[in-house]
This record gives C-alpha cells, sequence and structure tokens, in this order.
C-alpha cells in the first residue's frame, strides 16, 4: 500500500477537526513553498527562481509589467511577450550591467554579432566563433575581442 493509499484510509476515518487539524499541520510544513519556484544559494546567488531554469522570479516579473504596459488590445500574445522581453532586457541591462559594457552591447559592431547569435534561437545554450560568419573584417576584429571579454 503507498503512503496517499494509507492517508486516504485514515482520512476517511477521521472527523472534520481532526482534518483541519491535519491540513493547518500540511500548510505549516509546507510554509512558503511555491509550485514552479525554487531558490538554493548555490544557484542564482539563492534568489528564488523558476524551477529547473536559471531564471530569477524578479526578471520575470519585469518581463510580466513590460507586456502589461506595451500591450495595446489588452490580449498578451506570442509578439507581445517578445516585445516585453527585449523592454525587459534592456531594462535590466540598463540597471544592472556596467554602463560601459552596456554601451558597448548596444554598438553597431556588437550589434550585428549578437543578431547572428540570436538567430540560432532560444534552445540554443552556447555559442563559439564559427558560429559569428560573414562578418565584415571590421567587425571579425571585434568579434574577437567580442569573445575575449
Amino acid at each position: 500500500m503507498s503512503a496517499m493509499q494509507e492517508i486516504e484510509k485514515l482520512l476517511s476515518g477521521m472527523s472534520r477537526s481532526e482534518k483541519a487539524q491535519l491540513l493547518q499541520l500540511v500548510v505549516r510544513d509546507l510554509g512558503d513553498a511555491f509550485p514552479g519556484i525554487e531558490a538554493s544559494p548555490e544557484v542564482c546567488g539563492g534568489e528564488p527562481r523558476i524551477v529547473r531554469t536559471r531564471i530569477p522570479v524578479w526578471v520575470m516579473h519585469i518581463v510580466g509589467d513590460s507586456a502589461y504596459w506595451t500591450n495595446k488590445d489588452r490580449t498578451i500574445d506570442k509578439q507581445d511577450a517578445n516585445v516585453a522581453i527585449v523592454v525587459a532586457a534592456n531594462e535590466v541591462g540598463a540597471k544592472y550591467v556596467d554602463q560601459q559594457v552596456y554601451k558597448a552591447l548596444r554598438s553597431s559592431d556588437y550589434r550585428s554579432i549578437l543578431s547572428k547569435i540570436a538567430k540560432m534561437g532560444p534552445d540554443s545554450m552556447s555559442f563559439s566563433k564559427g558560429h559569428v560568419v560573414g562578418l565584415t573584417e571590421v567587425k571579425r576584429r571585434s568579434s574577437t575581442t567580442f569573445f575575449r571579454r
């Protein structure tokens, strides 16, 4: 008999008062657990994040806020979500990335490198110099600096 089956059997013999006490005990035991959110000191500096990702909850809050304020038709679709992600990325970059680095990332040289990387799609978690082909000589030199940083 599984633990759940044993619990169901025990519940059937309990009074409503006992069930309420049990529920309070379970809620107290779960404490601050939220489905879909986890936190551990070794990932993202202990910040709460989406389960099995490195996406902090506060980033999702910024994306959601961006989607709300940029949406025009009161229905958030895929295009609205993509716009919100770009707006949120710019907001996070402006707030948390060193301004010299942020300025370099927004330069035309780095933008062409980043656009080639972006075309690889969100499922690709890494890239190398080989992925950035077809650049002019000047942009190729910039890519060397880009990969060094």
